[in-house]
């Protein structure tokens, strides 16, 4: 199984980081990331069957003590964790002046993120219970 490291950086557009679950997806190719604070995991699918969801454990977050607008998210999967999962998250101005677009929808997120996937960058877009998706009303 390859090595998998996935960096992500996740731009939140309003309020504090607070433990929620963050339902990211990108396109072309399709894929979508999960990242559960509460129950320390991430989970990531490339739509390709079920041998591709990859489950992370041990998630952590920590915050740096000069930037409080920043978090490190890491987790683990494999035999004794050899397999890395790691995330920076952004917290910008609070507004919707930059959104994330998913490039098939009018749908706006106030999340974004890039990741690095076996060496393959992809990015997509996020949201939550808490901070969701605009466009469905």
């Amino acid at each position: 199984m390859k090595n998998l490291v996935v960096v992500a950086f996740l731009a939140l557009i309003s309020g504090a980081v607070q433990a929620e679950v963050l339902n990211c997806g990108g396109t072309e190719p399709f894929w979508s990331l999960t990242i559960n604070e509460e129950d320390k995991t991430v989970v990531y699918n490339d739509f390709n069957g079920e041998e591709n969801l990859k489950t992370f454990k041990n998630l952590k977050v920590a915050k740096p003590i000069n930037d409080t607008s920043v978090r490190s998210i890491t987790a683990e999967r494999g035999f004794r964790g050899r397999k890395k999962l790691s995330a920076v998250v952004l917290l910008t101005d609070g507004d919707y002046r930059t959104y994330c677009s998913d490039g098939m929808s009018d749908f706006q997120y106030q999340y974004e993120i890039i990741l690095n996937l076996d060496g393959q960058p992809l990015q997509g877009c996020c949201e939550s219970s808490q901070r969701p998706r605009r466009g469905d009303e």
